[in-house]
């Protein structure tokens, strides 16, 4: 890979933040999901049946991730 630790503890809090998310796109879209456990798969079906049923009461990721840079 090539990246030296020292230049990336030289980077701002954004530019981190920005590496580790176009790392988590470039493995997002090329990996294949792991199989879900029985537990892990009724916790997303619950989560998902909370969101359909309350959707105001869910935060999108882009709002997380800009909160996230702004503090």
């Amino acid at each position: 890979m090539g990246a030296n630790p020292a230049d990336l503890a030289e980077l701002i809090t954004e530019e981190k933040l920005d590496l580790i998310s176009e790392l988590w796109d470039s493995i997002e879209s090329s990996a294949t999901a792991p199989p879900l456990s029985e537990a892990q798969s009724l916790e997303l079906a619950r989560r998902r049946a909370e969101e359909l049923s309350d959707p105001a009461a869910m935060i999108d990721r882009s709002v997380v991730r800009k909160e996230l840079r702004t503090t």
